[in-house]
């Protein structure tokens, strides 16, 4: 046989040739051992065949249907089946007690005798056995009737029945032994001109189970009528009847559309019209040429015109066969009449035509048998007949019958691999590399066929492979971009099925779809996943990536590639389902590393020099490709993580999975930050959403790739606060750098505030208190384990890293304790807890030393002189003294004067800051000096003296803070001295006076406060309860004053202006003895305070008389009741 193939895109050719038996039935023993006699053969000729799995039955023109098995190819290890014959035939008497098939039952009989080889000529093997399991006389002859053709047989699996049509009568019987069915139930149908089931029978959507049969509808023309009926495995049933007149010769139906024709004509008909609409196509010649008797004339215009017709599978289409002269036309029609598709053209009119899935084949009377693509109506296949085959026609087994040979199937069944196991090391050659096959080897493919060449008697299987085993065919020949293209072909084509939504009317077909679908699919993903270890070999890493993906192989076989990811000792103990075909492969795996270098060796050594590792251009190549690898591999893992969120996952997709991809991904992400902006940005977005990533796997990574923010952010969320300020802290300090670093210091502080931790807390608070002290003081003061600082350690401990944070933090203490206090107070009914009080002096007391260490180093001399608050505040207290002396100034108080002063416009910024933080300064000493919330001295004044006496150059610098602190001592005198005559504050000794040795107002504690930007003072009671009264304060600034009024001219203005204001307050008689005698009597200022005085005077006379008038009435009150008193006992007596 010689077959020549111009075949679609370099894949191998659609259909192969091979032969089932010849000849099919043995010669007359009796007549071959006598001289031959003169005339035509007497041997049986093949009529009818028809087949189903691996059975095959065949009819002869003499009455005899034989049955045939289909097996594997004889070996010295497998002995040959005997198969039996039917006792109608002659036989031999030997006999085989090998039992049949299991799909064959019914009676058997003595088996037949083996075909003999003829002497001297190499006759191919048959693949059909030498003897057959059954050999039936259904039409025996008898003494008055001849031997009966078995004109047409066709199998009905579904329900059992073969229907045998011979000389006009349809017969049925069991397809399992050909006995007859039982005449009550399926009685002969007599008259018939054709008969053919409906062709949506052999749809495989609609075979259904063994246990639930369907009926099938099966057409019947005779002369005048058509008639429809009904098989089951009960019997037979006429369902439709129509009058039609016509000598048919051939016909199809497909549902209610019947295409027959006769000897000239194509005819359409709806069986559903009545009468049926008769529709006439096409003359099956349309030549005009004579039909010569001979029939061995193979001349195109000699050929014998015969009709030929085909049913297109899954479509509502036919083909027909129109002679035009020259040629012959292939015209596809619908069901409707109209014409689809292109037009085929053969080169004489066919013998036969018969239509699989994809093809067209047509017998010629040429000898060959041209094969088209249904789709695209191009010739891809020319096939060349064996020598004296004497072909009768092209047969169609419909429900496919399955030939022997490799089925590559058991390689798609699933089978355990444990990761652990690693590639053989120094094997010579890898398993992944393909090895060339012969054409012998690739056509003993597993193969199945659906058309079959009949001869005289011989039989041909037009065979085509399996899917897979065409695919396979292609991968051993290394052709790994055909068997690609042929398997996008069959995915695109299962998509196109799979995306309609078809209608089924039975639950089984539904069942059988998926089963067949999901078949399908299984085949396609061990393609794709056999090609891309192939790719892999050859380095293509985006192919074999796609591929993997496509085929939905395990991401872990991938993450072998690249042995330092970190998620590889998440899965190195790993088992997982593999295909037992790609085992092998699998097993062989390199590092992309290894297939790099291996790759290269194999490309460029030994050209390049020195070698492949050391030469530049190599070494280059190498880091790209591995760089190439590396992206490839970040690609698939983000596609196949997509996947599993969007439509649920990949293949074996588990939590175990998941947490093996997100930590690749992480760690290929996280290498990739300094190169690929975006890929910094997927990782932000991975790790900040729900993840599996295992994070004892990726924090060594993160930290290695710098990506310190984020693994900040992973720390806080896994409540590891310790390790997360850690991270930002050396941020902070430069320790570490990361572009996405923001310097939020707000963030740490909201968690630290809401941290039981004390230390740590206490840590980073002191960490923050010289870049925020403000958020650093809230931490200690707010946070939830702030009741538990020392304040003196922690005072420490900031005075180390910041001044005024610490001052700060104090100020805070101090008012919450103060806050304590007050509660304390208002529970314990005015008793004032002892210790909290003197907490609190203690507290107070280092505040104020600090500040006043503060103010002494502002008020320290510099090597070029006083500094420049030393000049400031000079500079205020002689224009406060220079503002005192002048009598047309308003008088005010020292402290008014601080509170209005502004920095001068010529500092500068060093000068500016200095003076603003000194003011600061001197407004929260004001405050804290001047506390006067207790009974008791807020703060340790001797203390606080012995340093303010040393400080600022001169008394009257800080007059006001020494007055504050000589009146806690009780110092009333030296304090009110200061005020009045050395700072010349007659308004500050006033108040004093008047508050009883408090200096500030409610007025001048708020500007303090607000100019010190905190309230570190006590309450704004207007003096104390206890100590000096206030006639007695203002009794020691008169003499005070009036001591140095002989010298003053301004302290007596000042005395003067102080009867005036207090004539009550101050004595007469000895304000009188003690006025100068040169003083003039003003008047306007000495006449108001002597008419105060002797009212006063007057008013007190007159209390004393009054008082003494009570009393001496309340003593005769006494006296007369006491007289009566006792008068009442005397006369009682």
């Amino acid at each position: 046989m010689a077959s020549t193939a111009s075949t679609q895109a370099g894949f191998l050719p659609p259909f192969e040739l091979r032969r089932l038996v010849r000849p099919v039935f043995a010669p007359d023993q009796s007549s071959s051992d006598g001289p031959p006699q003169p005339g035509p053969s007497k041997n049986p000729v093949i009529r009818s065949v028809d087949g189903h799995g691996q059975l095959l039955w065949v009819g002869s023109n003499d009455g005899r249907v034989k049955g045939l098995d289909i097996k594997a190819h004889l070996t010295p290890s497998r002995p040959p089946h005997t198969r039996v014959a039917s006792d109608t035939v002659r036989l031999t008497d030997a006999v085989d007690t090998q039992p049949r098939p299991h799909s064959v039952s019914g009676r058997l009989s003595k088996p037949s005798s083996p075909r003999q080889a003829e002497v001297g000529v190499a006759v191919p093997e048959d693949i059909i056995d030498t003897s057959c399991f059954q050999d039936c006389q259904v039409f025996p002859a008898t003494d008055k009737s001849k031997l009966k053709p078995v004109e047409k047989l066709i199998l009905v699996p579904m329900v059992g029945l073969a229907i045998i049509l011979s000389e006009g009568t349809i017969t049925f019987h069991s397809i399992t032994d050909l006995q007859p069915c039982p005449s009550s139930s399926f009685p002969f149908i007599r008259g018939v001109s054709a008969v053919t089931l409906d062709e949506l029978t052999y749809n495989p959507n609609n075979l259904q189970s063994s246990n639930q049969p369907d009926d099938v509808l099966m057409c019947v023309i005779k002369k005048k009528s058509i008639f429809l009926y009904l098989l089951s495995m009960n019997g037979i049933q006429q369902v439709h009847e129509v009058a039609f007149a016509s000598a048919t010769f051939q016909c199809l139906l497909r549902g209610s559309t019947l295409l027959l024709s006769d000897i000239e004509q194509y005819y359409l008909i709806s069986l559903e019209d009545q009468p049926p609409e008769v529709m006439p196509l096409l003359p099956i010649s349309q030549s005009s040429a004579p039909v010569p008797d001979d029939p061995t004339v193979t001349s195109s215009q000699a050929t014998r015109h015969r009709p030929s017709m085909a049913a297109i599978p899954n479509s509502q289409e036919f083909l027909l066969a129109s002679h035009t002269g020259s040629t012959c036309l292939g015209i596809f029609v619908s069901s409707s009449g109209d014409p689809s598709r292109g037009t085929l053209e053969w080169p004489s009119n066919p013998r036969s035509v018969s239509v699989d899935l994809n093809h067209v084949l047509a017998l010629l009377f040429n000898g060959t048998i041209e094969v088209h693509l249904l789709a695209t109506q191009e010739l891809v296949h020319v096939i060349s007949l064996p020598d004296g085959l004497d072909p009768r026609s092209l047969a169609s087994a419909k429900f496919g019958i399955s030939l022997p040979g490799e089925s590559y199937t058991s390689q798609l069944n699933t089978i355990p691999f444990c990761l652990e196991t690693r590639p053989i090391p120094n094997c010579a050659q890898s398993s992944l590399k393909a090895k060339n096959s012969s054409r012998e080897s690739c056509l003993s493919a597993a193969t199945h066929s659906r058309i079959l060449l009949v001869g005289r008697d011989a039989l041909y299987a037009l065979a085509t492979r399996t899917f897979l085993a065409e695919v396979e065919t292609l991968i051993k020949q290394n052709r790994w971009d055909d068997a690609l293209l042929l398997a996008g072909r069959s995915s695109e084509s299962f998509q196109r099925g799979t995306s309609s939504t078809p209608s089924p009317t039975r639950r089984s077909q539904t069942r059988r779809a998926e089963l067949d679908n999901s078949a399908q699919v299984t085949q396609l993903h061990y393609i794709f996943q056999k090609i891309a270890l192939h790719y892999l070999v050859e380095c293509r890493f985006e192919e074999a990536g796609n591929l993997w993906f496509q085929g939905h192989g395990d991401p872990r076989i991938f993450l072998r590639l690249f042995p330092l990811l970190v998620a590889n000792n998440l899965c190195k103990t790993d088992t997982l389902k593999i295909f037992s075909g790609l085992e092998e492969m699998i097993r062989d795996v390199r590092s992309a590393e290894e297939l790099i270098t291996l790759n290269l060796v194999r490309n460029y050594s030994p050209h390049i020099k020195p070698d492949v590792d050391t030469a530049l251009p190599t070494v280059d190549l190498k880091a790209q490709l591995h760089e190439k690898s590396r992206q490839v591999l970040l690609r698939y893992l983000r596609r196949w993580r997509r996947d599993r969120l969007l439509k649920g996952g990949a293949s074996d997709s588990n939590r175990h999975l998941d947490s093996i991809i997100d930590t690749a991904l992480v760690q290929l992400l996280s290498e990739r930050r300094q190169v690929d902006p975006e890929a910094y940005s997927t990782l932000r977005q991975i790790l900040e959403r729900p993840n599996s990533c295992v994070f004892a796997e990726i924090e060594p990574v993160l930290l290695e790739n710098k990506c310190f923010c984020i693994l900040a952010e992973i720390y806080l969320k896994r409540k590891h606060i310790p390790e997360a300020f850690d991270i930002w802290a050396k941020l902070h300090d430069k320790v570490y750098e990361d572009e996405d670093f923001r310097y939020d210091l707000e963030r740490m502080a909201s968690v630290l505030l809401h941290y039981d931790q004390v230390d740590l807390v206490l840590k980073y608070a002191t960490w923050m208190a010289p870049l925020n002290c403000n958020l650093a003081v809230k931490i200690l003061v707010e946070a939830k384990v702030a009741s538990s600082f020392n304040v003196d350690t922690t005072f420490e401990s900031l005075c180390e890293v910041s001044q005024e944070a610490a001052e700060f933090y104090l100020e805070e203490a101090i008012s919450r304790e103060s806050r304590e206090a007050g509660n304390g107070k208002r529970k314990s009914d005015g008793l004032v807890d002892k210790q909290i009080a003197n907490r609190l002096i203690n507290l107070r007391t280092k505040l104020i030393l600090g500040y006043l260490n503060k103010m002494k180093g502002l008020l320290r001399n510099t090597e070029d002189g006083p500094s420049p608050t030393m000049l400031f505040f000079r500079g205020l207290v002689e224009q406060f003294m220079t503002n005192a002396e002048d009598e047309e100034f308003k008088p005010q108080s020292f402290v008014d004067l601080l509170l209005e002063v502004s920095l001068p416009e010529s500092s500068d910024d060093q000068t500016s800051s200095q003076l603003s933080d000194a003011l600061a300064t001197r407004a929260k000493l004001l405050l804290c000096l001047d506390q006067s919330d207790s009974d008791q001295s807020n703060y340790d004044a001797q203390q606080i003296r012995s340093i303010i006496e040393d400080m600022g150059g001169s008394a009257e610098l800080l007059a006001v803070e020494r007055a504050m602190v000589y009146s806690k001592i009780g110092l009333h005198r030296l304090a009110l001295s200061l005020l009045a005559l050395t700072l010349k504050d007659i308004r500050s000794a006033e108040t004093y006076c008047m508050q009883r040795g408090t200096i500030l107002s409610s007025g001048q504690r708020a500007g303090l406060v607000e100019k010190a930007g905190n309230s570190t003072g006590g309450n704004e009671r207007g003096g104390r309860e206890d100590g000096e009264s206030t006639d007695s304060l203002i009794g020691i600034l008169f003499d005070l004053l009036i001591n140095s009024a002989v010298s003053s001219s301004t302290s007596a203005r000042q005395v003067q202006h102080l009867l005036a204001r207090h004539p009550a307050r101050i004595p007469l008689h000895s304000s009188l003895e003690r006025l100068p005698e040169n003083w003039r009597l003003d008047p306007l200022l000495v006449a108001p305070y002597l008419s105060r005085a002797v009212r006063k005077s007057c008013h007190l006379t007159h209390e004393a008389t009054i008082v003494k008038a009570i009393a001496l009435g309340n003593h005769i009150s006494l006296a007369v009741a006491y007289d009566d008193l006792l008068l009442f006992r005397d006369h009682k007596n």
